[in-house]
């Protein structure tokens, strides 16, 4: 246990899609824990648009616990990549908050124990709807028992 990172610094990762031609790029210009911190920007371009989301919060690695807000840099809405163009499944939403209380693994089973809840939810596929379908009040997923 005690050869889990408690601080941690990495620069210059990205993570790259390439699919038939349709691009995505996720560019962590930093990722940065320190003294239970994490923040991270990451850049993410592609064919059509180019956002900065953040990811902030506390985080635990030894005692396995996180609360996290994920969101636009500038407080706008997060335009997901790829899907649009895979699946003409246009979604975003304004920011995601992460709750972790507990992860471990007993008898070959991952227990997980927290909540999560997604804040302006946007969805526009022709199949659902013929405009955009947006979930104002926070979703909420709670897990565990």
């Amino acid at each position: 246990m005690d050869l889990v990172p408690t601080d941690m610094e990495v620069k210059g990762f990205a993570f790259r899609i390439n699919d038939n031609g349709n691009k995505v790029v996720f560019d962590f210009n930093r990722l940065a824990l320190a003294d239970k911190k994490l923040n991270t920007i990451i850049q993410v371009t592609s064919d059509d648009f180019s956002q900065q989301w953040t990811i902030n919060g506390f985080a635990d690695p030894r005692d396995r616990k996180a609360d996290l807000t994920f969101s636009n840099a500038k407080n706008d809405t997060i335009k997901i990549p790829y899907l649009d163009k895979r699946f003409n499944l246009k979604t975003g939403f304004k920011s995601i908050h992460f709750n972790l209380e507990n992860l471990e693994m007993d008898s070959g089973e991952l227990h997980v124990e927290g909540y999560s809840s997604i804040q302006d939810l946007l969805v526009n596929h022709p199949k659902i709807a013929s405009k955009d379908v947006v979930v104002k009040k926070p979703a909420s997923i709670i897990i565990g028992l």
